[in-house]
């Protein structure tokens, strides 16, 4: 007969939140879980130099952490240094942080001001 597997109550060792897991080994909740692994990224990059398969291979970090990080600007994509890049939403050029490029960004800001400008002349 099949054991059934329930969600356990623990406390994080690290903040002292409550969370379920089914995993008997999990000793810190997903918020602390996904701290480790952006400390432990910066400093591989620091050292290493790699690519987003090699972050994945050598510290277990699934790809859309990597890519998430990139996007919100924690990590940097610098080009040359193996990272795959992130690409800007608008005109799809490589991008270092964030969902636009700064020629895209500027655009945007201009546009939106010359919009400002057409309501106060009304």
């Amino acid at each position: 007969m099949a054991e059934l597997v329930l969600k356990k109550a623990k406390k994080c060792a690290e903040c002292g939140v409550a969370y379920f897991t089914f995993d008997e080994e999990s000793c810190v909740c997903p918020s602390c879980q996904e701290r480790n692994y952006f400390g432990c990224i910066r400093q591989y990059i620091d050292d290493e130099k790699p690519t987003v398969e090699e972050l994945c291979t050598e510290l277990h970090v699934p790809k859309l952490h990597i890519y998430r990080w990139i996007r919100d600007g924690r990590i940097q994509y610098i080009p040359g240094s193996g990272l795959t890049g992130i690409f800007c939403e608008e005109c799809a050029r490589p991008i270092e942080f964030g969902c636009v490029c700064v020629k895209c960004a500027k655009k945007a800001r201009d546009k939106k001001k010359e919009e400002s400008k057409k309501k106060a002349a009304v």
